[in-house]
């Protein structure tokens, strides 16, 4: 499978989740437009040759710990996508959310940064670090209150933002309620992509 040639922990690339998490991206995309997977899923060496590349395009060593600034560098200017866009810590949670949901809904997954110590990061077991991880769908719930998810009073603090985590594998989520504990930057000022 796709995830078992280019996941951290197959890679051995520890610090490397977020140009994972662009190759996992880059794969869906690909997959998407062409019906075709992308050739650095192959095998793990090709996987690891394509970090390499995105490492010395940002002037990094490899397996350096990245920024989503510079992974917004890589898809916009390396790869040409033009449907990259880093949202404001200054805009605020409830925006950002908002329009993270529309982009979700338009296909347009976003990478969020998970802080160290949340409970729901993947890596909080072992290597313990901020973790960028790959946001992909959203789902309304029913409150605390009773409202029923579609209902305009409800608080949404029971809403889920499911990711995709480039390191091990597997899906996970939290929830509005939890974004100022889940979340490392402030604001939810997440890197949306899309070719």
């Amino acid at each position: 499978s796709v995830k078992n040639k280019i996941m951290q922990d197959i890679t051995n690339a520890s610090n490397s989740c977020g140009p994972t998490s662009l190759l996992f991206v880059n794969n869906h995309f690909s997959v998407k437009q062409t019906g075709i997977k992308a050739e650095f899923i192959s095998s793990t060496s090709a996987a690891i040759s394509e970090l390499q590349g995105m490492y010395s395009y940002i002037n990094e060593g490899y397996n350096a710990e990245t920024s989503l600034n510079q992974l917004k560098k890589i898809a916009k200017y390396d790869w040409g996508w033009s449907n990259v866009r880093r949202r404001s810590a200054s805009d605020g949670v409830d925006t950002n959310v908002g329009k993270l949901i529309i982009d979700l809904t338009n296909n347009r997954p976003g990478l969020i940064v998970l802080d160290s110590n949340f409970s729901g990061n993947p890596t909080r077991n072992t290597v313990s670090i901020d973790h960028i991880v790959i946001a992909y769908a959203y789902q309304r719930r029913r409150d605390d209150n009773g409202y029923g998810a579609s209902s305009p009073y409800n608080n949404h603090q029971n809403d889920r933002i499911y990711f995709y985590d480039p390191y091990f594998g597997g899906n996970g989520y939290f929830t509005w309620g939890e974004i100022g504990t889940a979340v490392y930057l402030a604001g939810v000022a997440y890197l949306q992509l899309a070719p």
